[in-house]
């Protein structure tokens, strides 16, 4: 049986140096963000992005369509 208190929610800052078995990830992000990437900030997204995935020591989801925000441009579905 699981326990909530298992769970965490968080930033991608906030998880910087944690590790967890399981990490999902929402790569929506608001049009500020994504203008913010455009001009010129897609090096610190990407190691933004490098950092959450890599907090995982088993597996890593990905969870696409959940909110309405258009996705991190690396991360699109093909």
């Amino acid at each position: 049986m699981n326990d909530p208190g298992d769970v965490r929610v968080g930033t991608i800052h906030a998880a910087k140096g944690l590790e967890a078995p399981c990490v999902f990830v929402f790569p929506a992000y608001s049009r500020a963000q994504l203008e913010r990437f455009r001009n010129g900030a897609e090096a610190e997204e990407r190691r933004l992005y490098y950092v959450a995935m890599t907090r995982a020591s088993e597996s890593v989801r990905v969870v696409h369509d959940y909110f309405d925000g258009q996705e991190f441009p690396p991360l699109e579905a093909a």
